[in-house]
């Protein structure tokens, strides 16, 4: 991967889901330092950095506690679940990957400058072994359906239908 921008934004971090570029998540937040960041980004019209924490049960994860490679993400929609006093429920699509280069705040939410990344064209030169190794993936995933038949149609459908490799890794 190499760097294409840094950017200063919110960041958040989840808990045991991970964001992937091209991905629409919906999950619940409830820590007041990621309400606090989404708010932030939210009113600053601005993106969020979504990274995942290292351990599950952590509830208050310090820098340490989380990964630095994530993806920036558009928050679409925030809604208060009702009957809960301070947790929300968030809509986020996946843009871009990107790596925590150095954090500029921690209280009330953290905010960090983040290196943007792009993926390289890793295969560019063989398209042969390209072509053989995204038939082998889609071959593996085949397998994998047979055994998890609950998968979306619509995920399948899109996986059979992507022809670009880093694409097809996040989507399986």
């Amino acid at each position: 991967m190499s760097v294409k921008k840094n950017v200063t934004v919110p960041v958040v971090a989840l808990r045991g889901i991970v964001l992937f570029p091209d991905m629409t998540l919906h999950f619940d937040v409830g820590r007041k330092e990621s309400i606090a960041a989404l708010r932030a980004a939210m009113h600053a019209g601005q993106d969020v950095f979504f990274v995942t924490q290292k351990g599950f049960a952590d509830d208050y994860p310090d820098l340490g506690g989380l990964h630095f490679i994530g993806v920036l993400g558009e928050v679409r929609q925030i809604v208060r679940i009702p009957g809960a006093k301070t947790n929300l429920r968030v809509v986020v699509d996946g843009k871009q990957r990107g790596c925590i280069s150095e954090i500029l705040q921690s209280t009330p939410y953290l905010n960090a400058c983040v290196e943007l990344l792009e993926d390289e064209a890793v295969f560019a030169e063989d398209p042969v072994y390209l072509a053989a190794l995204l038939m082998r993936c889609r071959s593996l995933f085949e397998e994998y359906c047979m055994h998890s038949p609950q998968l979306a149609e619509d995920v399948v459908q899109s996986v059979y239908e992507t022809d670009d490799p880093g694409v097809l890794a996040d989507k399986i």
